[in-house]
């Protein structure tokens, strides 16, 4: 990734939250969309995402959708001005044409397990539930069928025996980031 490349990044949840903030202290970041809040706990507050949350506290420029796919407004800004990689990670939402055929990079998504074993949600707990003693990160091209595309990198890293699937996603955050 170089400084000329325009990047987007669509995120979520507090994987994304931990790989914006790596990323976005090594590369600009120009856009981060997220979902819109949903009202919750005591009062039905309406409370941003984690994404949100460090997007702000980094000054990056944030938008909300509730579906990439149906947004006029997101969909006509990467019509006129498109960025040369949308960064996906724990965003969500199924990222659908056009944004799948991107060039020059596309859509890349960071995900907390060795592909092709764990895909989908809770990858990192439920290798800890069967009690695999590793685990890993991958970064792939997104394409139409659920973390299936081509794998661009890998790591691979142990799962100590005491270890939280918090603590492990933590750090496949940090790892998956810097690859």
């Amino acid at each position: 990734m170089t400084g000329t490349l325009k990047i987007w990044f669509f995120g979520t949840g507090p994987f994304g939250s931990v790989c914006l903030k790596e990323i976005a202290e090594r590369v600009p970041v120009d856009l981060v969309v997220t979902v819109t809040p949903e009202r919750s706990g005591r009062g039905l507050m309406s409370r941003p995402s984690p994404v949100e949350r460090t997007a702000v506290a980094e000054g990056l420029a944030v938008v909300r959708s509730r579906d990439v796919n149906t947004d006029s407004d997101l969909l006509r800004r990467f019509e006129e001005d498109p960025p040369g990689l949308i960064l996906v990670v724990d965003f969500g939402q199924i990222v659908k044409e056009p944004y799948l055929s991107l060039e020059p990079v596309g859509c890349l998504n960071i995900h907390p397990s060795l592909l092709p074993e764990y895909r989908g949600a809770a990858p990192v707990q439920r290798a800890i539930m069967e009690g695999e003693t590793k685990t890993g990160v991958t970064v792939f091209r997104l394409v139409d069928e659920m973390d299936a595309g081509p794998i661009a990198m890998q790591e691979e890293l142990p799962i100590p025996g005491d270890a939280t699937a918090g603590e492990m996603l933590e750090l496949l955050a940090l790892r998956g980031s810097r690859i």
